[in-house]
């Protein structure tokens, strides 16, 4: 389905990667993807959009509107999850028509609160808010609190507010600050659970491929600052990522070595399907 056609049946948003998306459908066809638990199906879309250009900031398309833009050449950290994710709740059934607008529907019921997409408050900014949402919605489970050494996540969420000249919508639009402080103080409010760094060798053993790693974040006022996946090879859980530091998607280290790069810690939201 080209752009034009997604405009007219979705309203204002934007995709990209037609021929990429249309070699998915087919090996997704051919392996029999669909028929695959949950971890092997966010294996295999993963690994097939390893190598993409990390590009940051791809959602911010527009200072009036909010546009659900779904890219697979292009990603960064949060896209890169979402998409995958997104990838592997597509209904790949031979039998009917599968296009790309299965998939920006499938973002676009985790990217929004309540899956519903309606300004830019609605998106879920803050990864700790992303999970609670997405639990909430039935898409993951947040296994964080199960994890040996899980410990309160205890701190003021008030990052974008504080620092709004940073995004160009809270800039442009200043009447949309008091509502993100409330949601924030929502935020802050709620319970959240984390397992500190150096306690995350022994959580490393419960993990599974698929599981979506939120990095907690130092920076006062940010719950977490970094977004990737796991895939488990020879039992060694390794951090799967849009990399700012290598410019692509790629498997990175074990991910207990990848933390000690100066991250707190991390939250583990687990797949359902």
């Amino acid at each position: 389905m080209n752009a034009l056609l997604l405009l007219v049946a979705f309203g204002p948003l934007q995709f990209e990667g037609d021929d990429t998306f249309t070699s998915l459908q087919k090996e997704a066809y051919q392996s029999r993807i669909g028929d695959q638990p949950m971890p092997v199906r966010m294996d295999f879309f993963a690994r097939r959009l390893l190598g993409r250009p990390y590009v940051g900031w791809t959602l911010e398309q527009s200072i009036t509107s909010e546009y659900c833009y779904v890219s697979l050449e292009r990603l960064d950290c949060v896209t890169f999850a979402e998409t995958v994710l997104g990838l592997a709740n597509v209904r790949w059934n031979s039998r009917a028509y599968v296009g790309p607008y299965m998939l920006i529907d499938n973002v676009r019921q985790t990217r929004y609160r309540g899956g519903k997409e309606d300004g830019y408050l609605s998106r879920l900014h803050y990864t700790s808010d992303w999970i609670f949402d997405n639990t909430r919605k039935g898409f993951v489970k947040d296994i964080t609190p199960s994890l040996p050494g899980a410990k309160r996540f205890v701190k003021t969420i008030n990052f974008m507010s504080e620092n709004s000249q940073l995004y160009r919508q809270l800039k442009a639009n200043p009447e949309l600050i008091p509502i993100l402080k409330r949601q924030e103080a929502e935020l802050t409010a709620r319970e959240k659970w984390f397992v500190p760094k150096d306690q995350v060798a022994k959580a490393e053993k419960h993990l599974q491929t698929g599981d979506i790693i939120a990095i907690t974040d130092s920076r006062e006022g940010m719950d977490c600052a970094h977004v990737g996946l796991i895939i488990v090879e020879k039992g060694v859980p390794h951090f799967v990522h849009a990399s700012s530091a290598q410019k692509k998607t790629v498997i990175d280290v074990r991910l207990s070595e990848y933390l000690l790069n100066g991250h707190t810690g991390i939250m583990v939201a687990r797949p359902r399907g």
